[in-house]
Protein backbone atom coordinates (compact mmCIF):
# COMPACT_ATOMS: atom_id res chain seq x y z
CA UNK A 1 0.00 0.00 0.00
CA UNK A 2 1.51 3.13 -1.14
CA UNK A 3 1.71 5.57 1.95
CA UNK A 4 1.04 8.76 -0.10
CA UNK A 5 -2.24 7.47 -1.48
CA UNK A 6 -3.31 6.14 1.69
CA UNK A 7 -2.50 9.45 3.33
CA UNK A 8 -4.08 11.75 0.40
CA UNK A 9 -7.07 8.77 0.89
CA UNK A 10 -7.50 9.65 4.48
CA UNK A 11 -7.32 13.48 3.46
CA UNK A 12 -9.64 13.22 1.06
CA UNK A 13 -11.76 11.32 3.53
CA UNK A 14 -11.31 13.32 5.99
CA UNK A 15 -11.41 16.68 4.35
CA UNK A 16 -14.40 15.91 2.25
CA UNK A 17 -17.88 17.99 2.86
CA UNK A 18 -19.92 17.09 5.72
CA UNK A 19 -23.39 18.43 6.70
CA UNK A 20 -22.82 21.00 8.77
CA UNK A 21 -24.39 20.83 12.42
CA UNK A 22 -27.68 22.12 13.53
CA UNK A 23 -27.31 25.62 14.63
CA UNK A 24 -26.95 26.28 18.20
CA UNK A 25 -23.99 23.47 18.53
CA UNK A 26 -21.44 24.35 21.34
CA UNK A 27 -17.64 24.35 19.97
CA UNK A 28 -16.97 22.18 22.42
CA UNK A 29 -18.39 19.50 20.36
CA UNK A 30 -16.38 20.27 17.29
CA UNK A 31 -13.30 20.28 18.99
CA UNK A 32 -14.08 16.63 20.66
CA UNK A 33 -14.95 15.71 17.08
CA UNK A 34 -11.83 17.11 15.73
CA UNK A 35 -9.91 14.83 18.11
CA UNK A 36 -11.32 11.79 17.30
CA UNK A 37 -10.69 12.36 13.55
CA UNK A 38 -6.96 13.01 14.82
CA UNK A 39 -6.78 9.80 16.55
CA UNK A 40 -8.45 7.48 13.52
CA UNK A 41 -5.74 9.39 11.60
CA UNK A 42 -2.86 8.30 13.39
CA UNK A 43 -4.47 5.05 13.41
CA UNK A 44 -4.94 4.43 10.06
CA UNK A 45 -1.24 5.58 9.06
CA UNK A 46 0.27 3.65 11.66
CA UNK A 47 -1.26 0.24 10.84
CA UNK A 48 -0.38 0.90 7.29
CA UNK A 49 3.22 2.08 6.68
CA UNK A 50 4.18 -0.49 9.59
CA UNK A 51 3.16 -3.56 7.27
CA UNK A 52 4.96 -1.81 4.42
CA UNK A 53 8.14 -1.98 6.40
CA UNK A 54 8.08 -5.48 7.54
CA UNK A 55 7.18 -6.60 3.76
CA UNK A 56 9.98 -4.30 2.61
CA UNK A 57 12.65 -6.15 5.03
CA UNK A 58 11.86 -9.51 4.45
CA UNK A 59 11.86 -8.84 0.72
CA UNK A 60 15.64 -7.87 0.79
CA UNK A 61 16.36 -10.81 2.97
CA UNK A 62 15.29 -13.40 0.58
CA UNK A 63 16.28 -12.18 -2.72
CA UNK A 64 19.78 -11.09 -1.75
CA UNK A 65 21.73 -8.27 -3.08
CA UNK A 66 19.45 -6.61 -5.93
CA UNK A 67 21.37 -5.84 -9.28
CA UNK A 68 21.93 -1.99 -9.53
CA UNK A 69 19.56 -0.14 -11.70
CA UNK A 70 19.89 2.88 -13.06
CA UNK A 71 18.74 5.90 -11.48
CA UNK A 72 15.30 7.18 -12.04
CA UNK A 73 14.84 10.11 -14.26
CA UNK A 74 12.59 13.59 -13.25
CA UNK A 75 12.70 13.69 -9.60
CA UNK A 76 14.32 10.52 -8.38
CA UNK A 77 13.18 7.86 -6.05
CA UNK A 78 13.28 8.85 -2.14
CA UNK A 79 16.39 6.31 -1.75
CA UNK A 80 18.14 8.34 -4.30
CA UNK A 81 17.24 11.43 -2.47
CA UNK A 82 18.17 10.16 0.60
CA UNK A 83 21.83 9.09 -0.58
CA UNK A 84 20.82 5.38 -0.31
CA UNK A 85 22.48 3.48 -3.16
CA UNK A 86 20.51 0.59 -5.09
CA UNK A 87 22.63 -2.17 -4.73
CA UNK A 88 23.03 -2.58 -0.86
CA UNK A 89 23.92 -5.38 0.63
CA UNK A 90 21.11 -7.07 2.31
CA UNK A 91 23.06 -6.33 6.00
CA UNK A 92 22.59 -2.83 5.28
CA UNK A 93 18.79 -2.96 4.39
CA UNK A 94 17.46 -2.22 8.04
CA UNK A 95 19.89 0.72 8.59
CA UNK A 96 19.11 1.96 5.03
CA UNK A 97 15.42 1.62 5.40
CA UNK A 98 15.28 3.53 9.03
CA UNK A 99 15.59 6.47 6.80
CA UNK A 100 12.42 6.17 4.89
CA UNK A 101 10.79 4.95 7.78
CA UNK A 102 11.22 8.28 9.58
CA UNK A 103 10.75 10.48 6.61
CA UNK A 104 7.44 8.28 6.27
CA UNK A 105 7.12 8.81 9.58
CA UNK A 106 7.57 12.74 9.12
CA UNK A 107 5.85 13.03 6.23
CA UNK A 108 2.89 10.95 8.05
CA UNK A 109 3.12 13.50 11.42
CA UNK A 110 3.20 16.31 9.00
CA UNK A 111 -0.16 15.31 7.15
CA UNK A 112 -1.78 14.48 10.16
CA UNK A 113 -0.90 17.67 12.23
CA UNK A 114 -1.73 19.44 8.58
CA UNK A 115 -5.37 17.67 8.70
CA UNK A 116 -5.72 17.99 12.38
CA UNK A 117 -5.18 21.73 12.04
CA UNK A 118 -7.44 21.82 8.87
CA UNK A 119 -10.24 20.50 11.04
CA UNK A 120 -9.35 22.07 13.87
CA UNK A 121 -9.55 25.33 11.44
CA UNK A 122 -12.86 24.14 10.02
CA UNK A 123 -14.08 23.26 13.15
CA UNK A 124 -13.31 27.02 14.47
CA UNK A 125 -14.90 28.43 11.26
CA UNK A 126 -17.55 26.95 12.03
CA UNK A 127 -17.76 27.52 15.41
CA UNK A 128 -17.08 30.80 14.64
CA UNK A 129 -20.25 30.63 12.04
CA UNK A 130 -22.18 29.22 14.38
CA UNK A 131 -21.27 31.59 17.22
CA UNK A 132 -22.13 34.49 14.76
CA UNK A 133 -25.66 32.73 13.78
CA UNK A 134 -25.98 32.57 17.79
CA UNK A 135 -25.49 36.15 18.39
CA UNK A 136 -27.36 37.44 15.12
CA UNK A 137 -30.26 35.40 16.17
CA UNK A 138 -29.88 36.64 19.68
CA UNK A 139 -29.89 39.92 18.66
CA UNK A 140 -32.58 39.57 16.40
CA UNK A 141 -34.46 37.72 19.31
CA UNK A 142 -33.45 40.68 21.20
CA UNK A 143 -34.26 43.29 18.32
CA UNK A 144 -37.72 41.48 18.45
CA UNK A 145 -38.31 41.82 21.76
CA UNK A 146 -37.24 45.26 22.14
CA UNK A 147 -39.91 45.83 18.92
CA UNK A 148 -42.51 44.02 21.12
CA UNK A 149 -41.52 45.70 23.98
CA UNK A 150 -42.00 49.14 21.93
CA UNK A 151 -45.50 48.14 20.88
CA UNK A 152 -46.27 47.07 24.07
CA UNK A 153 -45.48 50.54 25.68
CA UNK A 154 -47.20 52.56 22.63
CA UNK A 155 -50.11 50.50 23.43
CA UNK A 156 -49.96 51.01 26.62
CA UNK A 157 -49.26 54.46 26.30
CA UNK A 158 -51.82 54.90 23.71
CA UNK A 159 -54.22 53.19 26.23
CA UNK A 160 -53.04 55.55 28.42
CA UNK A 161 -53.62 58.33 26.34
CA UNK A 162 -57.18 57.34 25.24
CA UNK A 163 -58.21 56.41 28.79
CA UNK A 164 -56.72 59.82 29.77
CA UNK A 165 -58.88 61.85 26.92
CA UNK A 166 -61.80 59.82 28.05
CA UNK A 167 -61.88 60.82 31.45
CA UNK A 168 -60.80 64.88 30.35
CA UNK A 169 -64.20 64.48 27.58
CA UNK A 170 -66.12 62.71 30.71
CA UNK A 171 -64.99 65.47 32.99
CA UNK A 172 -65.63 67.93 30.84
CA UNK A 173 -69.30 66.72 29.81
CA UNK A 174 -70.31 67.09 33.70
CA UNK A 175 -68.83 70.14 33.89
CA UNK A 176 -70.88 71.27 30.63
CA UNK A 177 -73.84 69.27 32.34
CA UNK A 178 -73.00 71.02 35.61
CA UNK A 179 -73.01 74.14 34.16
CA UNK A 180 -76.21 73.34 31.59
CA UNK A 181 -78.47 72.88 35.56
CA UNK A 182 -76.84 75.78 37.13
CA UNK A 183 -77.67 78.38 34.05
CA UNK A 184 -81.09 76.38 34.05
CA UNK A 185 -82.02 76.76 37.13
CA UNK A 186 -80.58 80.04 37.34
CA UNK A 187 -83.12 80.86 34.70
CA UNK A 188 -85.77 79.41 36.02
CA UNK A 189 -85.32 81.16 39.43
CA UNK A 190 -84.73 84.66 37.31
CA UNK A 191 -88.11 83.65 35.36
CA UNK A 192 -89.81 83.01 38.81
CA UNK A 193 -88.40 85.90 40.19
CA UNK A 194 -89.73 87.91 37.18
CA UNK A 195 -93.20 86.05 37.46
CA UNK A 196 -92.95 86.98 41.24
CA UNK A 197 -92.25 91.04 40.64
CA UNK A 198 -94.80 91.09 37.44
CA UNK A 199 -97.49 89.00 40.31
CA UNK A 200 -97.14 91.68 42.83
CA UNK A 201 -96.73 94.72 40.77
CA UNK A 202 -100.16 93.66 38.65
CA UNK A 203 -101.63 93.27 42.79
CA UNK A 204 -100.26 96.90 43.81
CA UNK A 205 -101.85 98.07 40.49
CA UNK A 206 -104.83 96.25 41.40
CA UNK A 207 -104.92 97.77 45.33
CA UNK A 208 -104.08 101.09 43.67
CA UNK A 209 -106.68 101.12 40.98
CA UNK A 210 -109.09 99.93 43.55
CA UNK A 211 -107.46 102.57 45.87
CA UNK A 212 -108.41 105.26 43.37
CA UNK A 213 -112.26 103.97 42.48
CA UNK A 214 -112.66 103.94 46.17
CA UNK A 215 -111.21 107.66 46.52
CA UNK A 216 -112.76 108.74 43.51
CA UNK A 217 -116.35 106.77 44.87
CA UNK A 218 -116.13 108.69 48.10
CA UNK A 219 -115.43 111.93 46.05
CA UNK A 220 -118.46 111.59 43.95
CA UNK A 221 -120.59 110.58 46.62
CA UNK A 222 -119.24 113.50 48.65
CA UNK A 223 -119.69 115.90 45.74
CA UNK A 224 -122.92 114.65 44.80
CA UNK A 225 -124.18 115.22 48.56
CA UNK A 226 -122.69 118.64 48.51
CA UNK A 227 -124.46 119.55 45.11
CA UNK A 228 -127.64 117.95 46.55
CA UNK A 229 -127.27 120.22 49.67
CA UNK A 230 -126.31 123.37 47.40
CA UNK A 231 -129.42 122.95 45.27
CA UNK A 232 -131.46 122.23 47.87
CA UNK A 233 -130.38 125.41 49.56
CA UNK A 234 -130.13 127.48 46.38
CA UNK A 235 -134.09 125.84 45.73
CA UNK A 236 -134.73 127.19 49.47
CA UNK A 237 -133.55 130.64 48.19
CA UNK A 238 -135.31 130.63 45.18
CA UNK A 239 -138.78 129.72 47.09
CA UNK A 240 -137.85 132.04 49.93
CA UNK A 241 -137.51 134.92 47.40
CA UNK A 242 -140.46 134.00 45.65
CA UNK A 243 -142.44 134.14 47.91
CA UNK A 244 -140.94 137.27 49.11
CA UNK A 245 -141.92 138.84 45.44
CA UNK A 246 -145.64 137.38 45.70
CA UNK A 247 -145.71 138.84 48.63
CA UNK A 248 -144.89 142.57 47.08
CA UNK A 249 -146.58 142.09 43.99
CA UNK A 250 -149.53 141.19 46.52
CA UNK A 251 -148.99 144.20 48.59
CA UNK A 252 -148.79 146.66 45.50
CA UNK A 253 -151.43 144.81 43.84
CA UNK A 254 -153.69 145.95 47.24
CA UNK A 255 -152.38 149.51 47.09
CA UNK A 256 -153.30 149.51 43.46
CA UNK A 257 -156.54 148.45 43.88
CA UNK A 258 -156.88 151.38 47.02
CA UNK A 259 -155.89 154.22 44.28
CA UNK A 260 -158.63 155.85 42.56
CA UNK A 261 -158.40 154.36 38.94
CA UNK A 262 -157.77 157.13 36.08
CA UNK A 263 -160.25 156.85 33.10
CA UNK A 264 -157.78 157.38 30.70
CA UNK A 265 -156.00 154.38 30.72
CA UNK A 266 -155.82 151.91 33.06
CA UNK A 267 -152.29 150.33 33.88
CA UNK A 268 -150.51 147.16 32.13
CA UNK A 269 -150.75 144.17 34.49
CA UNK A 270 -147.76 142.95 35.88
CA UNK A 271 -146.76 139.37 34.46
CA UNK A 272 -146.46 136.97 37.51
CA UNK A 273 -143.39 135.38 38.46
CA UNK A 274 -143.33 132.02 38.18
CA UNK A 275 -140.10 129.87 40.23
CA UNK A 276 -139.30 126.60 39.36
CA UNK A 277 -136.82 124.62 41.61
CA UNK A 278 -134.13 122.57 39.45
CA UNK A 279 -134.32 118.77 39.31
CA UNK A 280 -131.28 117.48 41.02
CA UNK A 281 -129.04 115.75 39.02
CA UNK A 282 -126.17 112.60 40.33
CA UNK A 283 -123.34 113.73 38.50
CA UNK A 284 -119.94 114.61 40.01
CA UNK A 285 -118.85 116.08 36.73
CA UNK A 286 -121.11 118.60 35.56
CA UNK A 287 -122.07 122.01 37.39
CA UNK A 288 -125.56 122.00 38.53
CA UNK A 289 -127.37 124.82 36.31
CA UNK A 290 -127.69 128.20 38.00
CA UNK A 291 -131.29 129.63 38.17
CA UNK A 292 -131.97 133.22 36.93
CA UNK A 293 -132.19 135.67 39.49
CA UNK A 294 -136.02 136.25 39.80
CA UNK A 295 -137.35 140.01 37.93
CA UNK A 296 -138.33 142.84 40.29
CA UNK A 297 -142.11 143.27 39.97
CA UNK A 298 -143.13 146.24 38.55
CA UNK A 299 -146.88 147.50 39.76
CA UNK A 300 -149.04 146.78 37.00
CA UNK A 301 -153.06 146.77 36.90
CA UNK A 302 -154.59 143.40 38.12
CA UNK A 303 -154.70 140.69 35.99
CA UNK A 304 -155.65 137.28 36.06
CA UNK A 305 -151.81 135.14 37.00
CA UNK A 306 -150.41 133.08 33.55
CA UNK A 307 -149.88 129.67 33.75
CA UNK A 308 -146.56 128.71 34.37
CA UNK A 309 -144.50 127.50 31.03
CA UNK A 310 -144.06 123.93 30.73
CA UNK A 311 -140.57 122.20 30.83
CA UNK A 312 -138.67 119.27 29.45
CA UNK A 313 -138.91 116.59 31.98
CA UNK A 314 -135.38 116.84 33.84
CA UNK A 315 -134.03 113.37 34.75
CA UNK A 316 -134.37 112.16 37.71
CA UNK A 317 -131.45 111.41 40.98
CA UNK A 318 -130.33 107.96 41.25
CA UNK A 319 -132.76 105.83 43.22
CA UNK A 320 -135.26 108.42 42.97
CA UNK A 321 -138.69 106.93 41.56
CA UNK A 322 -140.27 108.24 38.03
CA UNK A 323 -143.24 109.95 37.68
CA UNK A 324 -146.37 107.69 37.55
CA UNK A 325 -147.30 109.20 35.07
CA UNK A 326 -145.95 108.72 31.61
CA UNK A 327 -145.50 111.47 29.19
CA UNK A 328 -148.46 111.34 26.81
CA UNK A 329 -147.04 109.57 23.59
CA UNK A 330 -145.61 111.60 21.19
CA UNK A 331 -146.05 110.77 17.12
CA UNK A 332 -143.60 108.34 15.95
CA UNK A 333 -143.97 108.97 12.28
CA UNK A 334 -140.96 109.67 10.15
CA UNK A 335 -140.63 112.07 7.51
CA UNK A 336 -136.88 111.72 7.31
CA UNK A 337 -133.83 109.64 7.23
CA UNK A 338 -131.38 109.67 10.40
CA UNK A 339 -127.83 109.31 9.38
CA UNK A 340 -125.78 106.97 11.11
CA UNK A 341 -122.01 106.63 11.43
CA UNK A 342 -121.55 102.75 11.23
CA UNK A 343 -117.82 101.23 11.85
CA UNK A 344 -119.08 97.53 11.47
CA UNK A 345 -121.94 97.54 8.94
CA UNK A 346 -125.73 98.66 9.08
CA UNK A 347 -127.58 98.94 12.34
CA UNK A 348 -131.29 96.66 12.55
CA UNK A 349 -133.79 97.93 10.38
CA UNK A 350 -135.92 98.17 13.64
CA UNK A 351 -132.97 100.86 14.95
CA UNK A 352 -132.94 102.51 12.02
CA UNK A 353 -136.65 103.32 12.07
CA UNK A 354 -136.75 104.49 15.78
CA UNK A 355 -133.73 106.59 14.40
CA UNK A 356 -135.90 108.77 11.62
CA UNK A 357 -138.80 108.94 13.77
CA UNK A 358 -136.31 110.99 17.04
CA UNK A 359 -135.12 112.99 13.96
CA UNK A 360 -138.53 113.83 12.55
CA UNK A 361 -139.70 114.54 16.11
CA UNK A 362 -137.44 115.73 18.14
CA UNK A 363 -136.03 119.58 17.66
CA UNK A 364 -132.63 119.62 16.76
CA UNK A 365 -131.81 115.90 16.79
CA UNK A 366 -131.21 115.95 12.89
CA UNK A 367 -128.32 118.12 13.29
CA UNK A 368 -126.37 115.76 15.57
CA UNK A 369 -124.21 113.07 14.96
CA UNK A 370 -125.76 109.27 15.64
CA UNK A 371 -123.21 106.73 16.34
CA UNK A 372 -124.44 102.82 15.36
CA UNK A 373 -122.27 100.09 15.25
CA UNK A 374 -118.95 99.39 16.00
CA UNK A 375 -116.86 95.91 16.75
CA UNK A 376 -114.99 97.97 19.95
CA UNK A 377 -117.50 98.40 22.05
CA UNK A 378 -117.58 96.29 25.61
CA UNK A 379 -121.47 95.15 25.15
CA UNK A 380 -122.00 92.52 22.21
CA UNK A 381 -125.71 92.78 22.12
CA UNK A 382 -125.79 96.40 21.48
CA UNK A 383 -123.18 98.26 19.05
CA UNK A 384 -121.14 95.49 17.88
CA UNK A 385 -124.69 93.73 16.91
CA UNK A 386 -126.47 96.65 15.18
CA UNK A 387 -128.75 97.23 17.88
CA UNK A 388 -127.73 100.25 19.95
CA UNK A 389 -127.44 104.23 19.27
CA UNK A 390 -125.34 107.02 20.66
CA UNK A 391 -126.86 110.45 20.13
CA UNK A 392 -124.16 113.04 20.70
CA UNK A 393 -125.76 115.83 21.96
CA UNK A 394 -122.66 117.21 23.18
CA UNK A 395 -122.81 120.00 25.56
CA UNK A 396 -126.42 120.41 24.71
CA UNK A 397 -128.06 118.69 27.98
CA UNK A 398 -131.83 120.02 26.96
CA UNK A 399 -131.47 118.59 23.50
CA UNK A 400 -130.20 115.03 25.50
CA UNK A 401 -133.30 115.56 28.10
CA UNK A 402 -135.47 115.92 24.64
CA UNK A 403 -134.61 112.94 23.13
CA UNK A 404 -134.31 110.96 26.59
CA UNK A 405 -137.93 111.95 27.04
CA UNK A 406 -139.08 110.57 23.70
CA UNK A 407 -138.08 107.38 23.89
CA UNK A 408 -139.70 107.38 27.39
CA UNK A 409 -143.12 108.60 25.87
CA UNK A 410 -142.61 106.29 23.44
CA UNK A 411 -141.07 103.32 24.89
CA UNK A 412 -143.06 100.44 23.24
CA UNK A 413 -143.39 102.00 19.48
CA UNK A 414 -139.55 102.40 19.19
CA UNK A 415 -138.89 99.05 20.54
CA UNK A 416 -136.55 100.69 23.51
CA UNK A 417 -134.26 97.79 25.81
CA UNK A 418 -132.75 100.65 28.40
CA UNK A 419 -131.39 104.14 27.88
CA UNK A 420 -128.05 105.69 29.54
CA UNK A 421 -128.21 109.66 30.04
CA UNK A 422 -125.87 111.47 32.53
CA UNK A 423 -124.47 108.01 34.25
CA UNK A 424 -127.78 106.58 34.81
CA UNK A 425 -129.58 103.71 34.03
CA UNK A 426 -133.29 103.46 32.75
CA UNK A 427 -134.86 99.68 31.63
CA UNK A 428 -138.28 100.67 31.84
CA UNK A 429 -140.16 103.46 31.42
CA UNK A 430 -142.19 103.79 34.59
CA UNK A 431 -139.02 102.29 36.67
CA UNK A 432 -136.78 104.29 38.92
CA UNK A 433 -133.22 105.71 37.42
CA UNK A 434 -130.51 103.90 38.91
CA UNK A 435 -126.95 105.53 39.80
CA UNK A 436 -123.84 103.97 38.01
CA UNK A 437 -120.19 104.07 38.44
CA UNK A 438 -117.82 106.17 37.31
CA UNK A 439 -115.85 105.23 34.24
CA UNK A 440 -113.50 108.11 34.32
CA UNK A 441 -114.44 110.51 31.26
CA UNK A 442 -117.29 112.74 29.97
CA UNK A 443 -117.96 110.11 27.27
CA UNK A 444 -117.69 107.24 29.52
CA UNK A 445 -120.26 108.13 31.43
CA UNK A 446 -122.73 109.63 28.97
CA UNK A 447 -122.65 113.01 29.69
CA UNK A 448 -122.28 114.40 26.20
CA UNK A 449 -124.65 111.46 24.60
CA UNK A 450 -127.59 109.80 25.13
CA UNK A 451 -127.17 105.83 24.83
CA UNK A 452 -130.49 103.56 23.63
CA UNK A 453 -130.13 99.93 23.17
CA UNK A 454 -133.07 98.75 21.30
CA UNK A 455 -134.80 95.60 21.00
Amino acid sequence: MNVRTTISGARRRHSSPRRRPAVGVRTGTYLASAAASLVLATALIGSEVAPRADAVGAGAASAGPAPSAPAPSGSGSVAGQLGIGTTTAPDDVADRLEPLQELAASRSSREEAAAVAGLAQAAADQAALDQQRAEADAAARRAAEEAAGMKAAAAMAAAEEAEAGMKAAAAMAAAEAEAGMEAAAAMAAAEEAEAGMKAAAAMAAAEEAEAEMKAAAAMAAAEAEAGMKAAAAMAAAEAEAGMKAAAAFAAAEEAAAARPVAPAAAPPAPAPVTVAAPAPRASAMPTPRAPAPPAPPTPRAPAPPAPPAPRAPAPLAAAVPAPSVVPAAAPVAARGVARITNNAGAVRPQVQAAANAVVSNVPGAGSIRLGGTRPSAADPGGHPSGLALDYMVMSNRALGDAITAYHIANWNELGVAYIIWEQRYLSSPGGAWKQMANRGSVTANHFDHVHVNYR
